[in-house]
């Protein structure tokens, strides 16, 4: 039997997810002609989802200051949150959204939630990926808390990698390398590699080059409800693009008297604050709110904010993946195809597609 094939995958976020879940769902389906593969989840934080994320208040109160929603408008995708529904990860999600579009215009796309936050969504991604490698005698190994800062080639099989975190230690070698980050990150990682001794490198360093854009992300709580504010609301002609409930009153339990809101910055203004600090942002934010509102604040119970620095992809490449199969290397992530969850979704389950049909092709 040919030795196992190891692969890394560097991200948690929904791309890397779905990639290390294409990996084992189609070792299980194609047997690989019975070559054995290995996966490693490699990621920066504790959690799993990137920006599917939530953070959770001592008192129990709770913000999705990540993304707020995802919709589904692929079979595939909709079956999967069908799914994370039924096994209570997820919930559908149909409220109007003022100011935005209307429910009867996401009919074909519907609207899922995470329950009790938005994590859920990637700890069930996990779970999903986890099963389907389980049942072919795989098991997915995840490092957490590991930044990956520098890769290196050795000559290891016909191609291999080597990777090195912050901290010195290296992970690898490893036959093929599915990096699922944001693409400057991603380009960033290959820019300090040799050009010269692998030249299909050059073309997925000018799909990096794309650019996203940032988002400031503010969390307040109140012990009143804000008049008149919507659970889910886009103000015209302000520099908010969100104001919204921290999560959804009917995924999770709130502490009494408590009321949260998340509010997100459009990228231009975002851009103008960038090098602020979050706790200057938090009260500039909230005049934004209620210069949008038209009326004062009450007193608030808590405010926070995070700088998403790569929230948006406004020039998506086009393509679902970008892959140097002479070196074993795929690029993934929402930049590929668009801003949306799910573009996210496709390019991780395109990369994983293309690292097995580079391995059936070599055996």
């Amino acid at each position: 039997m040919d030795k196992p094939h190891h692969i890394a995958i560097i991200g948690t976020g929904l791309a890397g997810l779905s990639a290390a879940y294409q990996l084992a769902s189609q070792c299980r389906a194609k047997a690989l002609n019975g070559q054995e593969i290995t996966i490693s989840l490699i990621d920066k934080s504790r959690g799993l989802g990137g920006r599917l994320a939530n953070r959770r208040l001592p008192n129990g109160a709770a913000f999705n200051h990540g993304a707020q929603y995802v919709r589904a408008g692929s079979s595939r995708f909709q079956e999967l949150m069908e799914r994370a529904c039924r096994h209570e990860h997820a919930i559908r999600w149909a409220d109007p959204i003022t100011n935005g579009p209307s429910p009867e215009a996401d009919t074909d796309r519907p609207r899922y939630v995470g329950t009790p936050g938005m994590s859920a969504l990637g700890r069930f991604m996990f779970s999903e990926a986890d099963r389907q490698a389980k049942a072919c005698g795989i098991e997915i190994a995840r490092y957490r808390q590991t930044q990956i800062t520098e890769l290196a080639r050795t000559t290891h099989g016909e191609h291999g990698w080597l990777l090195m975190d912050n901290l010195g230690t290296q992970l690898g070698p490893f036959d093929s390398l599915i990096i699922a980050i944001p693409a400057p990150q991603a380009g960033h990682l290959l820019t300090a590699l040799d050009a010269g001794e692998n030249p299909s490198l050059a073309p997925l360093i000018k799909a990096t080059e794309t650019g996203m854009a940032p988002c400031w992300s503010t969390m307040v709580g109140f012990d009143t409800a804000l008049a008149s504010a919507q659970d889910a609301w886009q103000p015209p002609d302000s520099p908010l693009v969100w104001v919204g409930r921290g999560v959804r009153a009917d995924t999770a339990d709130s502490p009494a008297d408590w009321h949260g809101y998340i509010l997100h910055a459009d990228p231009d203004w975002t851009r103008t604050h960038l090098a602020r600090s979050a706790n200057k942002i938090g009260p500039m934010m909230l005049d934004l709110l209620a210069s949008a509102m038209g009326k004062p604040l009450p007193e608030h119970i808590h405010l926070s904010s995070h700088l998403w620095r790569y929230a948006f992809a406004p020039n998506a490449s086009g393509q679902p993946c970008h892959m140097a199969s002479d070196i074993g290397l795929v690029l993934a992530g929402d930049w590929c195809l668009g801003n949306r969850a799910e573009s996210a979704f496709e390019s991780g389950i395109a990369a994983g597609n293309a690292v097995i049909d580079t391995m059936l092709q070599v055996s």
